[in-house]
């Protein structure tokens, strides 16, 4: 069974920069922007690869409206064949970090 769709993403490296947008299954847009010097990083983006006290992974950013204040986390946390997906603001998921990663736990 295929559940991906038609979803598209579009990667960029560019010095220290990696960049990654594209298209969900659904429709809505998606993308990140993070520095090989984590310090470089701003919010939401750089949360982006960071595990969650929920032990789910942030796995992009998307924005349902293409404006910055409606910018959503999307978190997935995979066992065996079933993966489970959490879209959330990006304050719950700055409180929801690991220890490891800054906030959380």
């Amino acid at each position: 069974n295929n559940n991906r769709g038609r979803a598209i993403s579009i990667v960029r490296v560019q010095g220290p920069w990696t960049s990654v947008v594209g298209e969900m299954n659904d429709g809505i847009g998606h993308g990140f922007r993070l520095n090989t010097d984590m310090q470089q990083d701003e919010l939401p983006d750089m949360l982006v690869g960071r595990q969650l006290v929920d032990q789910s992974w942030v796995k992009t950013i998307v924005s349902k409206s293409g404006e910055e204040e409606h910018k959503r986390v999307i978190a997935a946390f995979g066992q065996g064949f079933k993966v489970s997906i959490v879209d959330m603001n990006i304050s719950q998921a700055c409180l929801k970090l690991k220890k490891s990663y800054g906030w959380g736990e």
